[in-house]
């Protein structure tokens, strides 16, 4: 009989977790894409539903405002159904060194990280930091365990890259002890259904952080970045995703690549795969994913993408408190002066994502429709397939559709070519194509004289060869 999860993995929609490797899918791993997925290992005498259970994409796992549900905290709590349930919204950054420079955004993930371990709510941090140098060249970050102020300073930043959590989850249910664990948001809805699933984790995991997620990169997204710096995959030793450029907007970051000799940064502004909608290198699932903000965890934080704030190089961070152990926290490092914070409202937090709500959850019942049509089957969301969004968005939600399947092959196949002239020139028509898409389109009447005057032009073409066949006669 085919289980949930199989339909997860057989249709492109496993997002490599890790989660489900506790159990009949024990193998997590790259496959030629660069992508982490699951594969079925040696049966074993477990609870063949548990996996169908904790799988994110699992159809018969939970959603992310039932799982909420279980905790019993609805009446706490406001709801919205762009953001989820939370007790507070703020927006703003830390004023304490070295957060805020150490970071991507305003530093208030690390903040939190260390507030809790310093205040003894938790024995131990797991979240994504470097792997050391030499250890991986294919590897280049890792879900792994901080017990120190200093080893949680090694995981700042956003890290595009793919990561599992296998490993990290083996040795929270052999460690007794408090964890904190940071997780964007289909993982964290993997945690929470772990929880519920096995005793252990909800014993053990204290607290989930969440962060706001655009999509998944594969490792190919370090490789393009890599390559457009003048490194190759394999000189790469390190990679800075989000390097704040002095003097420009927040959002106008850089990127920094090592060899471990020289280090160059480059303003992201000047590479192709700056652009977050195209998605470059995005994961399936991503696509299917209606969660922009971590809805079941404990708070979420994100980049305030807002006028107000973007002007700011240093960074600003909105974030979402739905615990009140966190929310009592935030309050205390503002009473402290650690933080600067305003409080933020609803519509901020929407506008703070906005394309990010247009693209995940107001376009997702097209992609519903066109996975059903072309596959026959499709994850359950909270919203049902539809194709009654605008024939422009149409376009916008298929062309993106055709460079997540068609980027992936065209740099497998010429990946081992030193000079990728051939990759950007087969890429520039499809880039080209979805570009656009999002050029202002002329009024009717301007267009009606274009056409009319390429007619009389074409028409006047045709009786100019009459005119030469005649003469020829």
């Amino acid at each position: 009989m085919t289980r949930e999860i199989d339909n997860v993995v057989d249709n492109g929609l496993c997002i490599g977790c890790g989660s489900c490797s506790l159990g009949i899918y024990q193998n997590i791993g790259l496959d030629r894409f660069g992508r982490y997925k699951a594969t079925s290992g040696l049966s074993q005498e477990d609870d063949q539903s548990k996996q169908d259970r904790i799988c994110p994409f699992s159809n018969n796992s939970l959603n992310e405002d039932d799982l909420v549900s279980l905790q019993g905290r609805e009446d706490e709590l406001r709801y919205d159904p762009k953001i989820g349930y939370f007790l507070s919204l703020w927006t703003g950054h830390v004023k304490s060194p070295p957060y805020r420079a150490q970071g991507s955004s305003g530093g208030i993930t690390s903040w939190l990280l260390n507030t809790l371990l310093s205040y003894d709510l938790v024995d131990a941090v797991v979240h994504v930091r470097p792997v050391s140098q030499g250890a991986s060249r294919d590897l280049l970050f890792s879900y792994q365990v901080s017990r120190s102020s200093t080893e949680i300073s090694l995981g700042a930043k956003s890290h595009y890259f793919p990561v599992e959590m296998s490993e990290v989850l083996a040795h929270i249910r052999h460690t007794p002890g408090r964890y904190a664990v940071v997780a964007l948001p289909c993982f964290a809805k993997s945690l929470r259904s772990l929880m519920e699933v096995e005793p252990v984790f909800k014993e053990r995991i204290a607290f989930l952080i969440g962060l706001f997620c655009g999509h998944l990169k594969s490792t190919r997204f370090a490789e393009l970045l890599a390559y457009q710096a003048g490194f190759t995959r394999k000189a790469m030793t390190s990679i800075d995703f989000r390097t704040k450029i002095q003097g420009r907007d927040a959002g106008d970051y850089g990127y920094t690549v090592s060899d471990g000799i020289r280090t160059i940064t480059k303003p992201m502004a000047e590479v192709i795969g700056r652009d977050w909608g195209m998605g470059i290198f995005k994961y399936k699932a991503c696509d299917f994913c209606d969660d922009i903000s971590a809805e079941v965890a404990d708070v979420s934080i994100g980049d305030a993408w807002l006028p107000e704030y973007t002007s700011d190089s240093n960074g600003t961070n909105i974030f979402i408190a739905r615990n009140q152990v966190i929310h009592e926290l935030i309050v205390g490092g503002l009473a402290r002066g650690e933080l600067a914070l305003d409080s933020a409202s609803v519509e901020m937090a929407h506008n703070s994502q906005a394309a990010n709500i247009r693209h995940r959850i107001e376009d997702l019942p097209y992609r519903l429709y066109v996975e059903v049509w072309r596959r026959g089957w499709k994850p359950k969301k909270r919203t049902q397939p539809s194709r009654q969004i605008s024939t422009s968005r149409k376009a916008i939600q298929d062309t993106r559709r055709l460079l997540r399947e068609k980027i992936p092959v065209l740099w497998v196949q010429h990946e081992h070519e030193d000079n990728k002239y051939q990759f950007f020139k087969r890429l520039t028509p499809l880039i080209n194509r979805y570009q656009s898409l999002y050029q202002p389109k002329l009024p009717f009447g301007h267009r009606l004289k274009v056409r009319l005057r390429i007619r009389d032009r074409v028409k006047r073409a045709r009786s100019m060869v009459k005119a030469a066949i005649q003469r020829i006669r």
